[in-house]
C-alpha cells in the first residue's frame, strides 16, 4: 500500500524538465507574432523612452556649456557694476528742484578701487546704442566707450587687425573695433580694417574686428572706442561738467546730462584755457579740473 501511495504522489507532480533553448526563442517569437500590435507599442514605447531620456540630457548639458560659457566670456572673476535709469516719476519730481542724476561716476570707480579688498583692475566703460553707418550702409549697434584692457577682462579674441592702444586713447584718436555682425552690414563687399564709419556726426578709423565666437553666438552687433575718444561717460558727469561750464562761462545749453555739440565746444575752449589738448572730450583729467574750479 506504501508504494502505491509513492506511486500516486509522483504522477500528480509537475514535470521538471528543462525545454531547450531553441525551443523557447521559437515560442518567443511565435507570441510575438501572434500578438502582433501590442509588440509593436511595446517597442515604440521603449523606443520613445529612450529617445526622450537621451534628449533631455542632451538640452541639460547644453544649457549647461552655454551657461559656462558665458560665465568664461564674462570672467569667472569679475563683478559688473551697472547704473539704473531712474523712473519718470523719480524724474519729474526730482526736476523740481534739480536735473536728476544717475549713473556710475570716476570717484565711485576710485571708491570701488581703493575701498574693496581684492580689487585688482577696474575697467570703466559707457553703453550707449546709436545707429552706426558706412556710406549708404546702417546699423543699430551698441556703443562701448572703453578701456585698451577691456578684451583681456572679457575675454575676447580678434579676428583681424588690432585694439586700440593707451596711447590711442591719451591723445584721443578716433579709431574703433566692431564685431563681426556689424561688420557684416556695414562692409558686405569690402575690408573692414582701415575703412571709416560714422557714428552722429563723428568718424571712426576701423583698427580691428572682434570674434564673433568669442563674443558669443547671441551678442549685438557692436562698436568699441576708446572711452575719451567723445564726449562720453555717465550723465552724472556730464551733468557737473555742464553746470561747471556754465559757472565758468563757457557753457549756455541745457543742465541735462545728454552730450551735444555745444556741449564738445566748451569742452575744447575750457581745455585750450588750461592748456591741454583740446579734443572736446569729458577725460578724467577734464573732469579733474572742472571740478576744481566748480568749487
Amino acid at each position: 500500500m506504501a508504494d502505491i501511495g509513492e506511486l500516486l504522489q509522483t504522477r500528480g507532480r509537475p514535470s521538471l524538465r528543462v525545454s531547450s533553448p531553441w525551443r523557447t526563442v521559437r515560442l518567443g517569437f511565435k507570441s510575438l507574432w501572434m500578438h502582433r500590435l501590442r509588440s509593436l507599442l511595446t517597442v515604440l514605447g521603449i523606443v520613445f523612452g529612450v529617445c526622450s531620456v537621451i534628449a533631455m540630457l542632451a538640452v541639460g548639458e547644453g544649457a549647461s556649456y552655454e551657461a559656462q560659457e558665458q560665465i568664461r566670456r564674462l570672467g569667472s572673476s569679475n563683478i559688473l557694476l551697472k547704473s539704473v535709469k531712474p523712473s519718470e516719476e523719480q524724474k519729474v519730481s526730482a526736476q523740481r528742484s534739480y536735473v536728476s542724476e544717475y549713473g556710475l561716476t570716476y570717484d565711485d570707480m576710485a571708491r570701488v578701487r581703493d575701498s574693496i579688498p581684492g580689487v585688482t583692475v577696474v575697467v570703466p566703460g559707457r553703453v550707449i546704442r546709436q545707429r552706426v553707418w558706412n556710406a549708404t550702409q546702417k546699423m543699430d549697434a551698441e556703443i562701448v566707450g572703453t578701456v585698451p584692457w577691456y578684451p583681456e577682462m572679457r575675454n575676447l579674441s580678434l579676428l583681424e587687425g588690432r585694439y586700440f592702444t593707451e596711447t590711442e586713447m591719451r591723445s584721443h584718436h578716433n579709431v574703433c573695433v566692431l564685431s563681426e555682425p556689424l561688420v557684416a552690414g556695414l562692409f558686405p563687399l569690402s575690408p573692414p580694417v582701415g575703412g571709416r564709419v560714422r557714428v552722429g556726426s563723428d568718424y571712426y578709423v576701423v583698427i580691428g574686428v572682434i570674434s564673433q565666437e568669442a563674443a558669443g553666438p547671441a551678442a549685438a552687433p557692436t562698436a568699441q572706442a576708446p572711452g575719451q575718444a567723445a564726449v562720453a561717460g555717465a550723465p552724472s558727469d556730464i551733468t557737473s561738467a555742464q553746470r561747471a561750464l556754465t559757472t565758468l562761462g563757457y557753457y549756455r545749453g541745457p543742465l541735462d546730462g545728454v552730450p551735444s555739440q555745444g556741449l564738445k565746444g566748451a569742452i575744447a575752449a575750457f581745455q585750450r584755457d588750461q592748456a591741454l589738448p583740446p579734443t572736446g572730450a569729458l577725460d578724467s583729467t577734464t573732469m579733474l579740473k572742472l571740478s576744481t574750479y566748480a568749487r
